[in-house]
């Protein structure tokens, strides 16, 4: 049998919530997290990321994954040269 899975959405999840602001970002907009110059966009379980320094944003639709894979790849993703700059910790 599967898990039951939280019926909260992803951009809502107090995991998240705390990954991120672990991170320097704070809840601009409903699905927007920044940081001052990277940003985050939630929609669902699509996740993107943009560095804000004009490189190309790195987007990843999460459907069916679980949050601590979703920790890992997000994690990875801030740790990218062109989020490292721009990203707290």
């Amino acid at each position: 049998m599967e898990p039951e899975r939280s019926k909260t959405p992803l951009v809502s999840q107090p995991w998240l919530i705390d990954l991120l602001a672990a991170k320097g970002f704070v809840r601009s907009s409903p699905n927007t997290f920044v940081n001052g110059k990277v940003t985050i966009r939630i929609r669902g379980t699509r996740f993107l990321a943009d560095p804000g320094t004009g490189e190309q944003p790195w987007l990843k639709d999460f459907k069916g994954v679980r949050p601590d894979i979703i920790s890992i790849y997000l994690q990875q993703i801030l740790s990218m040269p062109q989020f490292r700059l721009n990203v707290k910790g």
